[in-house]
């Protein structure tokens, strides 16, 4: 989920990147602008304009301040996209979703159908900054969007060291000196804070956490730091987590057929799609 009227290059990376890893179909929901430059990057795309936007267009500018304009635009979103859900095996949030209020309340609804269903989440980019700054106007809207996220443990945000900081500062827990990589070290601290989802702090060597326990990837990388590579860690994360859930899937249904106890994992889910990404 992912793409608007400045920012079409990060979805496609990402969707992209699920689909040369191996993924089956990759799946594009973006703004209604967004959508036909989309389309004509990749024939190997299915991409779908349900993102509401605001058109800056006459009365358009002020429709946000109306509480019935939100859940109309809400409501037109849900037509769009749940008839979809039941098909994803994983859901990316945030490559080039800008910072639109109409597409912020777009994903507030993603998240609540994601979380009903136990949908596995990626969150990166714009998705961080309305995890953190977020609060949605819907009618039945009970929480914040950091409120919906923490606690969900079957979800992966990927911070780069500014989002860091501000997922932190989000949950009151305080990071010494300057922006710097030397934060990630605070990566457990953060993640136990957020109370379920697993971090996957970007830098120079990546920092992943639930908490509990903590992975580092020391393997040298790109010699250089460009657009596009945090976008393309989503979709290849995707179709890790995807694997993943899918292997384990065929696992529980084997040992229920031989009436043997599962078999601890040693490193969770998450934690592994997040290392591979």
């Amino acid at each position: 989920m992912g793409g608007c009227r400045e920012y079409t290059g990060a979805p496609f990376f990402s969707a992209m990147s699920a689909l040369r890893m191996g993924c089956d179909l990759a799946y594009v929901f973006c703004t209604p602008d967004a959508a036909p430059v989309i389309k004509s990057y990749s024939p190997e795309l299915i991409v779908l304009p349900a993102l509401q936007e605001d058109r800056g267009k006459g009365d358009d500018l002020n429709k946000y301040e109306y509480p019935e304009a939100v859940e109309e635009a809400v409501s037109l979103f849900r037509g769009d996209f749940f008839p979809w859900v039941s098909r994803m095996s994983v859901l990316v949030i945030g490559p080039g979703l800008g910072d639109d209020p109409w597409v912020g309340e777009c994903m507030y609804a993603a998240v609540r159908a994601a979380k009903h269903r136990d949908l596995p989440l990626i969150i990166d980019g714009s998705g961080i900054n309305f995890v953190v700054g977020f609060e949605s106007r819907q009618k039945d809207a009970r929480q914040s969007m950091l409120e919906l996220i923490q606690g969900y443990h079957n979800c992966i945000l990927t911070p780069n060291i500014a989002e860091f900081g501000r997922l932190a500062e989000a949950v009151g827990l305080q990071l010494p000196g300057k922006i710097g990589t030397h934060w990630q070290q605070h990566a457990p601290e953060l993640a136990a804070a957020l109370g379920g989802p697993v971090l996957l702090s970007k830098g120079p060597q990546d920092v992943i956490s639930n908490g509990t326990m903590t992975l580092k990837v020391t393997t040298d990388g790109s010699p250089r730091r460009c657009g596009g590579q945090g976008d393309v860690l989503t979709g290849t994360t995707a179709s890790f987590l995807s694997w993943i859930l899918a292997h384990q899937r065929k696992q529980q249904q084997q040992q229920q057929q031989d009436s043997t106890p599962p078999a601890a994992a040693d490193v969770p889910p998450l934690m592994l799609a997040a290392y591979g990404g």
